[in-house]
């Protein structure tokens, strides 16, 4: 028996990740790929364990891009990956991505007192893996709409081209929103509502104003937790 006696409970899970793992009927992989010196990996490690723990049927590989370059060019490819600081989750032929940054909360301050860098102030992962593990076994998809006819930055932009913000929102749809299997709607002009299965809006630099109509239909969509 296991008794976790620390006080943000790290080594133990929720009732409500106990509950999504119990629905994990197949195989789910999960791929570590991170050095493993990386800072804070020791917490990754004992979370993935203890999710593999409650679940035969969760499958864990480490790669090490540091020790094991092979490995991690073939999961690069695989996966089109470009850094190597993810954890990959697959399971029913889909897969979901959580870069190693969204794991932690940092203590910005802590870096203006003379130290090297910010100091971790909170421990996401569980919160991530559970919420990604969910996802998947229901597979669906959120949808991210983008408004149109406003003049903002297209998404079907070509990489020759050198505007930059052009290429952070091409960045931001190969990175963020395909590898985290998000679907990608078009929300035209003269809207009336936003669609109820709306996960995010994004607005991406419009060069003319909205209308009261619509703008009309953004407070709405604000006020009622979007």
């Amino acid at each position: 028996k296991r008794f976790d006696l620390t006080k943000t409970n790290i080594y133990s899970l929720s009732d409500q990740s106990k509950a999504i793992l119990k629905r994990v009927n197949t195989n789910l992989n999960i791929y570590v790929f991170l050095p493993e010196k990386i800072q804070m990996f020791e917490y990754i490690q004992e979370l993935i364990k203890n999710y593999a723990q409650l679940n035969s049927n969760i499958k864990i590989e480490y790669i090490d891009p540091l020790k094991d370059k092979l490995k991690a060019q073939q999961l690069a490819q695989k996966y089109n990956l470009n850094s190597a600081d993810v954890i990959i989750f697959e399971y029913n032929n889909n897969y979901k991505f959580v870069n190693y940054d969204e794991l932690f909360d940092y203590d910005m301050d802590y870096s203006n007192r003379g130290r090297r860098a910010p100091k971790v102030s909170n421990f996401k992962g569980e919160q991530k893996f559970s919420s990604i593990i969910l996802s998947l076994i229901e597979n669906r998809k959120s949808i991210i709409y983008y408004t149109v006819g406003h003049n903002e930055l297209p998404f079907d932009y070509q990489q020759t081209n050198n505007d930059a913000e052009k290429k952070n929102l091409a960045f931001f749809k190969q990175e963020i929103i395909e590898k985290n299997n998000f679907e990608l709607k078009e929300l035209s002009a003269n809207f009336n509502k936003i669609p109820n299965d709306c996960a995010i809006l994004l607005i991406a630099a419009p060069q003319f104003d909205f209308n009261d109509l619509e703008i009309s239909s953004l407070k709405n969509y604000i006020a009622n937790g979007g």
